[in-house]
């Protein structure tokens, strides 16, 4: 269909012209004006609805012919809408109308009654289904019985077991039935999902890329020993631990699960130290103790087994020191570690008058 609009003059003012242009810009832009009406009101479910409408984006002058079509295949779009959200029993009225500017299609929707959950069964063979998260994870997962039947949530149902099994270790999980039987003329559905976990993987070698410390001192500083189960947060916590040592400037944990084999996982940690000796140097100034400059150096690794060496001058003319500490880090070097320092202090109280 064609819109009829005047033809421009070029005698005509540059205003004229523009406004002229403008027009035809915003129609050349416009598209077919859809609406829902749905009963009961939804604005998640209408949101649904529209975002499976394909012909949004039909232009005004799209022919009759072609309007036509796409308002009757709407039925089958909608209705998968519909579906998603548990409502196997509506009903769809549809109309098409042209006024003056563009097309209207206005749908009007009785959703009827919503499919709820009447079984819910899901096991899981295998070590999993022994493990003391598990009961947690069954209870937070959505669509128990009772519950509106969401297409949507039944997939989350799935993609947490696996989750589940990827961060606990059992990388070998598999679902091996998976069912959702909806009884529409009923109003019901059953949910079925069995599972087979296999065994919980551990922890095998942990591979460092080559830095001047000591194996045993990085798996300390790690927190981790071989044999371990393997858990997905525990490669985050791993990360985190090496990062505040202070000894490395990147870290890169890698769990090799394709090279998983007789239940243990290898794991790279690509390390880059950091650089051995720190300098910093701050000064400053106040009305008690005047100008002061402060000076610290640190040794981050003395030798292989990570022993530290951290010193401090702070000069002014009210207060000046010096302080140094020789750190050997304990079994946990997060929590314990070993300090012998050195301090002195020189305090002019005359200065400060």
């Amino acid at each position: 269909m064609m819109h009829p609009f005047p033809v421009p003059n070029l005698r005509d003012p540059p205003n004229v012209l523009i406004r002229l242009l403008v027009l035809l810009l915003l129609v050349a832009q416009a598209h077919a004006e859809v609406r829902i009406e749905l009963e009961p009101a939804q604005q998640a479910l209408e949101d649904n609805l529209l975002a499976h409408l394909s012909f949004t984006d039909e232009p005004c002058d799209s022919p009759r012919w072609r309007m036509r079509r796409l308002v009757r295949n709407a039925d089958e779009d909608l209705g998968k809408a519909l579906r998603a959200f548990g409502y196997y029993n509506a009903t769809i009225d549809r109309e098409l109308t042209l006024d003056d500017t563009c097309w209207l299609a206005r749908f009007r929707i009785e959703a009827g009654p919503q499919v709820t959950i009447r079984e819910r069964d899901i096991r899981v063979s295998g070590e999993m289904g022994s493990d003391e998260a598990f009961p947690e994870l069954l209870e937070g997962l959505p669509l128990p019985a009772g519950a509106a039947l969401n297409h949507a949530q039944y997939e989350t149902i799935k993609s947490r077991l696996h989750n589940f099994a990827a961060e606990h270790g059992y990388l070998e999980f598999q679902i091996e039935k998976q069912q959702l039987r909806v009884y529409p003329a009923e109003q019901s559905a059953d949910i079925i999902i069995h599972a087979i976990s296999g065994p919980r993987y551990r922890f095998g070698e942990l591979d460092f890329s080559p830095v001047p410390l000591d194996d045993d001192f990085l798996r300390r500083l790690a927190g981790i020993e071989p044999g371990e189960f393997f858990d997905a947060r525990k490669l985050i916590e791993i990360n985190r631990n090496l990062n505040d040592s202070a000894h490395f400037s990147r870290v890169q944990v890698t769990p090799r699960r394709k090279e998983a084999r007789d239940g243990v996982v290898p794991v790279d940690l690509e390390l880059q130290i950091a650089p051995r000796h720190q300098w910093r140097a701050g000064v400053g100034y106040s009305t008690d103790m005047g100008p002061r400059l402060t000076l610290g150096y640190e040794n981050r690794y003395l030798n292989p087994l990570g022993e530290r060496f951290s010193s401090e001058i702070r000069l002014s003319p009210v207060d000046s020191g010096l302080t140094a500490d020789y750190i050997i880090p304990g079994e946990d070097p997060h929590r314990s570690q070993t300090i012998y320092g050195l301090s002195a202090r020189n305090e002019d109280t005359a200065s400060a008058h």
